[in-house]
């Protein structure tokens, strides 16, 4: 029916229909007094009121339960923590128990580990500069490489006496001696070009270029002095000299 009912009940008449028709659409003009409408107008508040505050009730039925499972987590991690942290301590004991008596505290023996490996770390070793000259070798096919010395001292040691601070640290040396290959003999100044080029890339990365002892040198007149040939085997390849050093922080 259009009415919006389904079947019409026994029994009842044209007054039946007519309530339902004003209550699911209420005309504009109202035969009711102003107080009865306000007290149904109150009425349908307080019914509004009612299923916001059950609405509301039950969103905060849903936090606090989410809160409590987010709690309940907390408290078992907390709680696993906490026999991880005993077990720790629990193996630390028994591993310092085994420890031979000494006449100092824990602390003290921490302090002196800490202090002997920052002098490990500190310390020279020659596997950096060995790194580093390899390095600069794969640019320079043309150099054979005859000796590598390595020492650890004083870089005022290794510098000319006009030259010397008046106060350094410890610092390492590289003394590197070879050959140029795959140049002519008398090709002098591409010789001296390449030495000079590879000591060049040798003092670079924290190293310092000390001395470089070239097979000859050419002076400012372009006269040539030095391993010229002088007796030796006009084959042999010219041979130089490069010392470096690096200082230590």
């Amino acid at each position: 029916m259009r009415a919006g009912v389904r079947r019409v009940p026994e029994g009842t008449g044209a007054e039946s229909l007519y309530l339902h028709l004003a209550a699911k659409k209420p005309p504009r003009e109202q035969f009711a007094g102003r107080d009865d409408r306000r007290r149904y107008q109150i009425w349908q508040l307080q019914r509004a009121v009612v299923a916001a505050g059950a609405l509301g009730l039950a969103a905060c039925g849903v936090y606090a339960g989410a809160q409590g499972i987010e709690a309940a987590r907390v408290r078992e991690q907390a709680a696993a923590q906490l026999r991880e942290a005993q077990a720790a301590a629990q193996a630390y004991q028994r591993i310092t128990a085994a420890f031979p008596v000494t006449q100092t505290s824990t602390e003290n023996l921490k302090i002196a580990v800490g202090e002997f490996r920052r002098i490990a770390q500190q310390s020279a070793m020659p596997e950096q500069s060995f790194v580093h000259v390899s390095r600069v070798l794969e640019s320079f096919p043309q150099i054979e490489i005859d000796g590598l010395g390595w020492t650890a001292g004083d870089p005022r040691d290794k510098l000319p006496a006009a030259a010397k601070p008046a106060a350094a640290g410890g610092a390492v040396h590289l003394e590197i001696s070879g050959r140029v290959n795959a140049t002519q003999r008398n090709d002098y100044r591409g010789i001296t070009a390449q030495v000079q080029a590879f000591a060049a890339a040798l003092g670079m990365g924290g190293y310092e270029l000390v001395r470089t002892q070239l097979p000859f040198d050419i002076t400012s007149e372009g006269t040539l002095t030095g391993d010229i040939g002088g007796g030796r085997d006009s084959n042999e390849a010219p041979r130089f000299t490069v010392t470096l050093m690096r200082r230590l922080p």
